[in-house]
């Protein structure tokens, strides 16, 4: 973190900087300071900048190329972050173990860091600690220790787990061995029950499980006690009153308040007055839903008793004033927008019948039902292609093996291969779609798709993509070589580099740009606005992904802007903006774009890379490089 911070200053400078300076302000020594400076040096030219020392003088840092400079701070950034958690982490563990005070100088040796770097981030851990209501005291000629009661102890720990903070995690994990042994215990458990938790709810109970044994293990001795508080519903305190003696765990106040939720879905309940006609009300949404969208989804009885089931447990926990964690909130909202804005107007729909509104992780639970219906779409629509021809130069091996390929996609179709003269054969045949090496002697009735002899796994996840995009009614000719490109959704006159006042403001003149320029219906704006009331589109990494509740975009196409300097929101930072305008018939085309930008969240290298950016194109071939896009 230090060479980032040594950087800045030079970076900032306007003048030459003395090693004298650095000394001073970062409190160690003149030989510190002089490797950290050889070592820029030493990399500067391959990092896009020049670091030249004057005898007498100093430093003075040049940037050459500032593409590859603010790469390279961007990089150092991350690291030094990395570090900053292992401190955190270092420092936190080895105060949460201590029965009593211990001094800042034996942390500062046991970390194996200075007295002012433990100082420093005692700040930040001060601060962590006192939003559970947990004490960081201090004491002349003792040091510090941690102090608070166990409940709050145990919720403090947990917020890693709901934070995913791998750093903390991986550290409980690790001081606990605890995967094999206990997780059997509790499997079996479960099973003997018959209650059958899903993964994300397993997940939540064996984070709580990691909490309350590490903390029976390894921090009560000498803390208060955790007395269990009793339970509203009398089916539920047993079920976890057995765990803990399976587990040899002391009764606990924090596992018996935090699993009775997750439990509950899984009791059976007797179905209330008000939830009557629940399934006729359902069956209602879906058919408005499907007006809308162009769907069948009141049609699937199958589907509409799973929605049924699951909408039935939610109301009975709106009723009871719970709600579930989703690990997968924020996920879910980037790689599936168009099931999410489907849940959105469900729920909208049944707050006018039962007047009750879903948490945003219930929201991302209730919309893996409609994600999963949209799954299935899509394979009943590579599915309706019963009959396929493979017109091939000849009857030999390389015919062979293309219909052996195609199968990979068609797998309950019949797939026949033709030698281009055998037009007659073709006819009989009755092919439902048609793929060709060379133009055929006549037309058809049904799409005819150009390939290659030879298919590669690309050229097979292409006509696979083409075939979901694509919205086939008749005779359509395609060439492979030739596929949808995401690139071509990015427009020269909707890429920016601005600052922004507010995000709010920011999109709204985003949406705007759309509808003036013949991109979006003049709808477009408020379909943005009224989907960011419900849920923000602004997630990890400085990314959001502003998009329409309901299509309502002419043309397809994906505005970018760039922000600079970054813009900060409800403790979240903004830097790159994409929204995405689609018209009805491209709806499809929302998993190709979020699966790239959700590759994009994950690489820090590529996202600094394309915030440095300065025009259209050096965006594009940066995101040409991330996984397999098609652009």
């Amino acid at each position: 973190m230090r060479i980032y911070s040594i950087i800045v200053d030079l970076f900032s400078a306007s003048d030459y900087l003395p090693v004298s300076y650095f000394v001073n302000k970062y409190k160690v020594s003149k030989r510190t300071i002089q490797n950290d400076l050889s070592y820029l040096i030493k990399i500067s030219s391959k990092k896009g900048f020049e670091l030249y020392s004057f005898y007498g003088k100093g430093y003075l840092l040049e940037i050459i190329d500032d593409r590859k400079f603010h790469c390279f701070c961007d990089k150092l950034l991350n690291e030094g972050q990395l570090n900053s958690k292992k401190l955190f982490a270092d420092i936190l563990f080895l105060l949460l173990e201590q029965t009593g005070y211990i001094s800042t100088q034996k942390v500062s040796e046991f970390i194996n860091v200075s007295k002012s770097t433990v100082v420093k981030e005692l700040k930040s851990i001060a601060a962590s600690l006192q939003e559970y209501q947990l004490l960081l005291l201090k004491k002349s000629h003792y040091g510090i220790k941690i102090s608070g009661e166990a409940t709050q102890y145990k919720l403090f720990l947990y917020s890693f787990f709901e934070k995913e903070d791998a750093t903390i995690c991986s550290r409980i994990d690790q001081q606990l061995f605890f995967l094999k042994a206990e997780k059997t215990v509790v499997m079996t458990f479960l099973k003997d029950e018959n209650l059958h938790l899903n993964y994300a709810d397993l997940q939540t109970l064996f984070n709580y499980l990691k909490v309350e044994i590490f903390y029976q293990k390894n921090i009560s001795k000498g803390k208060s006690t955790d007395d269990c508080q009793i339970i509203e519903d009398s089916r539920i305190r047993p079920i976890i009153e057995k765990i803990q003696a399976k587990l040899e765990l002391e009764q606990s106040r924090f596992l018996m308040n935090g699993l009775q939720p997750l439990f509950f879905k899984y009791i059976k309940n007797n179905q209330s007055e008000n939830t009557a006609h629940l399934k006729e009300d359902i069956y209602w949404s879906l058919q408005q839903i499907d007006k809308e969208n162009s769907l069948c989804l009141s049609e699937d009885s199958a589907f509409i008793d799973r929605l049924y089931q699951h909408t039935l447990m939610l109301m009975m926990r709106m009723g009871k004033q719970m709600s579930y964690k989703n690990p997968f909130l924020i996920e879910f909202c980037i790689k599936y927008p168009n099931a999410l804005n489907i849940a959105l107007k469900f729920s909208n729909l049944m707050k006018q019948k039962y007047d009750f509104s879903v948490t945003n992780d219930e929201l991302a639970f209730l919309a893996i039902h409609f994600s999963a219906y949209l799954e299935k779409m899509n394979i009943e629509k590579i599915a309706s292609f019963e009959r396929v021809a493979m017109v091939c130069s000849s009857g030999g091996g390389a015919s062979y093996l293309m219909c052996v390929q195609i199968k990979k996609i068609f797998t309950q179709a019949v797939v026949q291969s033709f030698s281009i003269f055998e037009t007659e054969a073709i006819d009989e045949f009755k092919p439902d779609i048609i793929f060709t090496i060379m133009p055929l002697s006549k037309s058809y009735a049904v799409p005819v798709i150009y390939i290659t002899e030879l298919l590669s796994n690309e050229d097979l996840y292409r006509i696979k993509k083409m075939l979901l995009l694509g919205d086939f009614t008749g005779k359509e000719i395609i060439e492979t070589h030739q596929p949808f490109k995401l690139s071509e959704l990015f427009q020269l006159d909707l890429f920016h580099v601005k600052q922004g006042d507010s995000y709010i403001n920011v999109i709204k003149d985003m949406a705007t740009e759309l509808v003036a320029k013949g991109y979006a219906n003049p709808e477009f704006v408020e379909n943005v606005l009224n989907r960011e009331k419900y849920m923000s589109t602004v997630y990890n990494e400085g990314v959001a992904i502003p998009h329409p509740l309901e299509l309502s975009g002419k043309k397809n196409a994906i505005s970018l802007t760039i922000i600079d300097p970054v813009m900060k929101e409800n403790g979240k930072e903004i830097k790159l903006i994409f929204m995405i305008c689609l018209t009805k018939e491209s709806v499809n085309y929302y998993s190709e774009i979020s699966q790239l930008l959700f590759q994009l969240m994950n690489d820090p290298e590529k996202l600094a890379a394309l915030y440095s950016a300065n025009i259209l194109e050096e965006g594009l071939n940066i995101l040409k490089t991330i996984g397999r896009t098609d652009l």
